[in-house]
């Protein structure tokens, strides 16, 4: 299992130099005519001990060197021990919300199971776990006070005083994996780690673990009620009709992100002309932003449907992430090839571990 950072400065270089790890092996190499260098730690064993003790010392070296990760073997490997947890999760609670769908059997029910395989892991979230109603009710009430003279306690009162009706509560029950319904953020935080190949810790590979467990148990237990203990099945009679109605609003969030997206472009172009000081192209692209928002009647219908819903989400509009420059084919050939260093370290100390 391996480990690699780019080091840029050569007092960090001297520094890892000389930091001499136990039980890890450590070698150096030079690039860029020996301008820039990196490092290689490597442990035997492509098992959780070994990517511990990999991941502790990442944890040293990143807080300790400021340092480019090229390799990181541990979190590769935490992502491979989560990802069947999360597949077995996201199946499991598709599952749950086709069979509740086909248990209360109506008109409805076939065309909500098909809707909900289009939607993503993210969307069903929202639609299970979110009361946009409640959300929308909260930040108008703390919009509209005096904002020189409310206080936190009055804030927690305004939140508690506005009823929160999930659809995970109203249709499936508070009853229903319970720690899922508890702590859906983490859930989807970590859900998105993994999915992502973000960078995971040792602990923080047991946090996931211990949650998607507990979690894919109490799923496994809530399906086992509708396919086996009938008597126990959900009886919903509104369940189909409820279902429709969140599907319909995720229908409308996607029109009108589509709808908005090219004035989000442009309001954003605008910005990097206002950060730029392009006083000229600004003055244009304000015009040609007007001219282009007179919305047809079909997005305005949408807009005052959702009204607050739509607000809510069109503030949280991801910003377009910026594209870096690639290296031409000539400069990429004349790039110097890394080579190892002069007597290269290779350790097994038993001595000075990481802090």
């Amino acid at each position: 299992m391996i480990q690699e950072y780019l080091l840029q400065d050569l007092s960090e270089k001297e520094a890892i130099k000389a930091y001499k790890p136990k039980d890890i092996q450590k070698r150096m190499f030079s690039a860029d005519k020996g301008n820039c260098w990196y490092v290689q730690f490597s442990a035997d064993g492509e098992n959780e001990e070994t990517a511990k003790r990999l991941s502790e010392l990442d944890t040293y070296i990143q807080t300790s060197f400021h340092v480019t990760v090229l390799e990181n073997g541990c979190s590769a490997y935490f992502n491979k021990r989560l990802y069947p947890l999360i597949n077995e999760f996201e199946n499991d609670l598709r599952k749950l919300l086709y069979l509740t769908s086909a248990i209360n059997r109506d008109e409805k029910s076939a065309t909500n199971i098909a809707n909900l395989e289009s939607q993503d892991f993210g969307q069903i979230f929202t639609m299970l776990f979110i009361d946009n109603s409640f959300m929308g009710k909260v930040k108008e009430d703390v919009k509209n006070r005096n904002r020189d003279f409310f206080s936190k306690a009055e804030v927690i009162t305004a939140i508690e005083s506005v009823n929160e009706n999930t659809f995970w509560d109203e249709h499936l029950g508070k009853d229903s994996v319970p720690t899922l319904r508890k702590r859906f953020i983490d859930a989807r935080t970590y859900r998105n780690d993994v999915m992502h190949s973000h960078h995971i810790s040792w602990e923080r590979f047991r946090k996931i673990l211990a949650l998607y467990k507990a979690i894919n148990t109490e799923m496994d237990k809530a399906i086992h009620e509708i396919e086996v203990v009938e008597s126990k099945a959900p009886s919903k009679p509104t369940f189909n009709q409820a279902l429709e109605g969140v599907l319909r609003t995720q229908e409308m969030l996607a029109a009108i992100a589509d709808a908005m997206k090219p004035s989000i472009l442009q309001a954003q172009r605008i910005s990097e002309m206002i950060a730029n000081s392009e006083l000229a192209a600004l003055q244009q692209q304000i015009k040609e932003f007007y001219a282009a928002n007179a919305f047809t009647p079909e997005v305005l219908r949408e807009l005052s449907q959702l009204g607050q819903l739509a607000s809510e989400y069109l503030q949280s509009a991801p910003s377009l992430s910026q594209k870096s420059d690639e290296a031409t084919d000539e400069e990429a050939a004349n790039k110097e090839k890394p080579k190892e260093e002069n007597n290269p370290e290779e350790e097994d100390n038993k001595g000075g571990g990481a802090k």
